[in-house]
This record gives structure tokens, C-alpha cells and sequence, in this order.
């Protein structure tokens, strides 16, 4: 997931709340930062600024996630946000 690099999310539904998600690979220790609101989403790496909600999982199960293939709320990704947050990030990539 890189800002630069290709685009793998689902496609942006201008309907989708507005939030800011933090993504953190547990094997490999990287992280992202995706803002959703009216301009689209905003990816940044390693960005330290405030997120609603934390998922953290294995790569591909981030990957999976973002494309929309997998729920969010299996035992392979651990959550740490309120269930607004949670429900956001569902609507936000389809998931």
C-alpha cells in the first residue's frame, strides 16, 4: 500500500462516512493512515496523526480487507476503536 503506487481499494462511494483509519501489518510492522472525506481517501505511510480506528492483521488480511473480500470482524484482525469506527470502515471498503 503505498501513497504513490496503484490504487487496490474498492471504489470510492462518495456516500461513505467521512473517517480516518489506521492499518497496521503485524508481520512486517508497517502502518498506514487512510483519510475518507469529501476529497476521497488520503493514504499516508507511517503517519503518527490521530485515527478512530486501529486494525491490525497480516498483510494479505489487510489487503483482503481493503479490497473488500473479507469482514473486518474474524479472528485475524484485532480492532481498537468504537463500533461507529468499526461500522465507518465497513461502509468506507465494503467490507
Amino acid at each position: 500500500l503505498s501513497p504513490g503506487g496503484a490504487n487496490i481499494m474498492t471504489d470510492f462511494t462518495p456516500s461513505a462516512t467521512a473517517g480516518t483509519f489506521r492499518l497496521r501489518a503485524g508481520d512486517y510492522g508497517s502502518s498506514w493512515r487512510i483519510s475518507i472525506g469529501e476529497n476521497g481517501r488520503v493514504v499516508e505511510a507511517e503517519a503518527a496523526g490521530p485515527a478512530s480506528l486501529e486494525v491490525t492483521a497480516q498483510a494479505g488480511w489487510l489487503a483482503l480487507a481493503l479490497y473488500g473480500r473479507v469482514p473486518i470482524d474474524g479472528p485475524e484482525f484485532r480492532l481498537d476503536g468504537p463500533p461507529e469506527a468499526i461500522q465507518q470502515f465497513k461502509s468506507a471498503f465494503g467490507c
